[in-house]
């Protein structure tokens, strides 16, 4: 095979599992202002030394059990080796991408930081209303509310006095509090600085406010049928089994460890029997 190819193929494989290491790091650390050599250094550092422990788990499997398992040296010396055993190089390298990324992985939620799992970012108290505490009601009563649709209704007060009250539909996630808007959507209300509330002309179905104008924000979860009116929310379900199980596959170690160990098994098997 020409060189070129390879060596693009080698360090794409070899970045996979540090690009992994590294998402999963970013989910775990406050957002630092990095330059893109240190990002870049650390995803190329971490990609070589996660490639490289599966290159050697791969190649005991290969050596010791048999595995059914490309062969550097004839992929490397013998040009037409590639399309001659396409499915074993296909098979091999999809092995080597699972057997790395889920070695990524499992370094990560080894070493992390107990209590930093639920990933620490920078974010404005509207994401963690709007989103963290909205699912957070949505799972905590998923058995009591399957089939409903969970609703934020809102009541925004403006810096004049005045207020609108409806269904949040959308808002802006922006850290910066200039360029924040939230969108409500019908039944929407005007309350005056008297505080008397009247509907808006049912011909208006969405309200945008930009946060400069407003002065506070009161939040209500509730429901509604899942045939209800859209936004603020979506129809609540209970955590399918199927849910878990890859939860737990993905993201705990004992998970993770039995996932490694099928991922060696497998091929270890079909080696010692072939």
């Amino acid at each position: 095979m020409p060189a070129t190819p390879i060596a693009v193929a080698i360090f794409l494989l070899v970045a996979v599992p540090g690009v992994v290491l590294e998402l999963l790091r970013q989910r775990t650390r406050p957002g630092r202002h990095e330059s893109v050599f240190v990002e870049t250094s650390r995803v190329l550092l971490g990609g070589v030394a996660v490639s490289g422990v599966s290159l050697v788990a791969l190649g005991l499997l290969r050596t010791a059990a048999g595995a059914p398992l490309v062969d550097p040296r004839a992929l490397v010396l013998r040009p037409t080796y590639v399309v001659d055993n396409l499915w074993l190089v296909g098979g091999s390298t999809g092995l080597f991408l699972t057997v790395s990324t889920t070695l990524a992985a499992l370094y990560h939620y080894s070493t992390a930081y107990p209590g930093l799992h639920a990933g620490v970012v920078p974010e404005s108290a509207w994401v963690t209303v709007f989103a963290r505490w909205a699912n957070r009601v949505a799972v905590a009563n998923a058995d009591q509310l399957a089939g409903k649709r969970l609703v934020t209704q809102v009541q925004v007060d403006l810096e004049d006095g005045t207020a609108y009250i409806g269904t949040r539909e959308s808002y802006s996630a922006d850290v910066q509090q200039d360029n924040r808007e939230i969108v409500l959507t019908r039944p929407l209300l005007r309350v005056d600085a008297k505080g008397d509330a009247e509907p808006l002309d049912a011909k208006w179905q969405h309200v945008i406010i930009s946060n400069t104008r407003v002065s506070a924000i009161r939040v209500l979860f509730t429901t509604t049928a899942s045939t209800g009116d859209p936004g603020g929310g979506g129809t609540v379900r209970g955590t399918s089994r199927v849910t878990k199980v890859a939860r737990f596959l993905t993201t705990d170690r004992r998970g993770l460890w039995l996932l490694l160990l099928a991922q060696l098994a497998i091929p270890a098997v079909i080696g010692f029997v072939r």
